[in-house]
């Protein structure tokens, strides 16, 4: 399709653009595979904080919120929690009554714990690994 512009100096042909027929396809991305609820396994949570008021469990699991997912306090001073998880290691730690900690009383040096590893904040972080196949 040709049409001509009319200018009191020159005329000028030009082409016009194409029509477009069909829609733009969306570009294609891969997208990670998320767990089922098959894939998640409960896991127990559980601290021994007997003073606490509140205690939270927060880690790469859930963004590291400190109030997504709350404990329940025992009598025996305990705190505990099922939380579903995809396979994979995760690493985690308590927020009892608003403070970041391992465990109560085990903040400081590693000690030999064998479920905790350092983290970029100079403390320790808890880790839980769960069987099956991670994405």
């Amino acid at each position: 399709m040709f049409f001509t512009r009319q200018d009191p100096d020159e005329h000028t042909t030009m082409k016009a653009p194409p029509v477009m027929t069909t829609k733009p396809r969306p570009a294609t991305r891969s997208v990670p595979q998320m767990a089922t609820t098959t894939d998640l396994e409960s896991v127990e949570f559980s601290c021994h904080a007997p003073e606490a008021q509140a205690v939270f469990v927060a880690g790469s699991f859930n963004g590291w919120s400190t109030d997504a997912l709350p404990l329940a306090g025992q009598a025996d001073g305990r705190w505990h929690a099922l939380v579903p998880l995809p396979p994979g290691r995760h690493e985690y730690k308590f927020v009892v009554d608003g403070k970041w900690c391992c465990e109560p009383g085990c903040e400081h040096e590693h000690r030999g714990c064998p479920k905790c590893v350092p983290n970029a904040f100079g403390t320790m972080n808890r880790v839980s690994r769960q069987e099956g196949h991670a994405p």
